[in-house]
């Protein structure tokens, strides 16, 4: 008598077609949830870790490159994960008693439309075959990190500096991995760290005018 052959019951087509998005929106929900109470629990010297743009940056280039999505569907899940970050965020931050003035949430959201799609874009572009798609890939966390940690010396001494020099040295060391896994020849990884370069240098400059922008320019 033969045994019985066991199956396993197959998932269905949508739920494999929905899974990559779900694995986005779950990770910016949880990350812009735990936000606050990082800011809360975590001690002075790391503190801005919790609430600074390198981390967020990280962990949404981390998921859309996790999740395989590609070309619009990366740019487009890059904006909804910086979206559900920040609307994680203030939902939290307030059920906890914390007051986030309303224009801080639209001027960072609006911030996620711009620039989550370049994100999810050097994201989808680690499994580019074009190498100058893959050196835009390599430079763009590190920049922001690099670029994060340099302002939080230069401009803002003495807040979470244990965590600007982690950024610095995290940025640097994510670069020469990705360079290491993506990049093959040294022409490419020295247009890589140029752009690199660049952008932490754009960032550095972009991101001192956001003060200005909050408490000026935006009513």
């Amino acid at each position: 008598m033969s045994s019985p052959v066991l199956t396993t019951p197959s998932v269905p087509r949508y739920l494999r077609a929905a899974a990559p998005y779900a694995f986005v929106v779950a990770v910016a929900a949880v990350t812009g949830a735990l936000t606050p109470v990082g800011m809360h629990l975590l001690p002075h010297s790391i503190r801005s870790m919790a609430n600074s743009s390198g981390p967020w940056t990280l962990i949404t280039f981390t998921a859309v490159y996790l999740s395989g999505l590609r070309g619009v569907r990366a740019a487009v899940m890059g904006a909804v994960s910086f979206l559900g970050m920040d609307a994680a965020f203030y939902i939290v931050f307030d059920g906890i008693g914390g007051y986030y003035p309303h224009h801080y949430l639209v001027f960072w959201s609006v911030i996620a439309i711009l620039i989550g799609p370049i994100v999810g874009l050097s994201a989808s572009w680690l499994r580019a075959s074009r190498g100058v798609l893959q050196a835009i890939a390599v430079a763009a966390p590190s920049a922001v990190l690099v670029g994060e940690g340099v302002y939080m010396l230069v401009a803002i001494p003495g807040e979470s500096t244990v965590y600007a020099v982690a950024s610095i040295v995290v940025g640097t060391l994510l670069f020469v991995g990705l360079a290491a896994f993506r990049l093959r020849r040294r022409a490419a990884v020295l247009v890589s760290l140029t752009m690199s370069a660049g952008g932490g240098a754009a960032f550095f400059v972009i991101y001192g005018m956001t003060p200005l922008v909050l408490n000026k320019v935006v009513p």
